[in-house]
C-alpha cells in the first residue's frame, strides 16, 4: 500500500500515519511473542490512539456532540465570551494556510 501526502486522513500526514503504524505493528509483535505457540483467551482487538482520535473529530460523534451542547448553552445563557485575539489569530493562521497550499497547487 503506497501512503504520500495526497492521501491524508482530516490534515493527518503520511508521517503521522507511517508513525502510528509502525506503533501498531510494535505492538502487535510483542503481544504475538508473549503468547507463545497456543493462544489462550479471547481475541482482542486494541484500536491506537490515532484511531480513537480521529472517531472523536468525526462529525455527528458523541464527543463532538457534547461540545456542541456545552458551547450551545453558554451562548444561549449568554455566559459564552470567545477570546477574541485567539479568534482572530486562528482565522489568519487558516487563510494563510489556505493560500499557501492554493499556491502550491498552482
Amino acid at each position: 500500500m503506497r501512503i504520500d501526502e495526497n492521501n491524508n486522513m482530516n490534515g493527518i500526514g503520511a508521517s503521522g500515519v507511517g508513525k502510528a503504524q509502525a506503533a501498531d505493528n510494535a505492538q502487535a509483535h510483542k503481544a504475538r511473542a508473549g503468547r507463545g505457540s497456543a493462544a489462550k483467551g479471547p481475541d482482542e482487538v486494541a484500536l491506537s490512539v490515532l484511531a480513537e482520535r480521529l472517531q472523536a473529530l468525526e462529525p455527528g460523534s458523541a464527543d463532538q456532540d457534547q461540545k456542541l451542547k456545552v458551547l450551545q448553552a453558554a451562548y444561549e445563557s449568554g455566559r459564552y465570551q470567545p477570546d477574541s485575539e485567539a479568534v482572530a489569530d486562528a482565522l489568519l493562521d487558516e487563510s494563510l494556510s489556505e493560500t499557501r497550499q492554493t499556491k502550491a497547487l498552482d
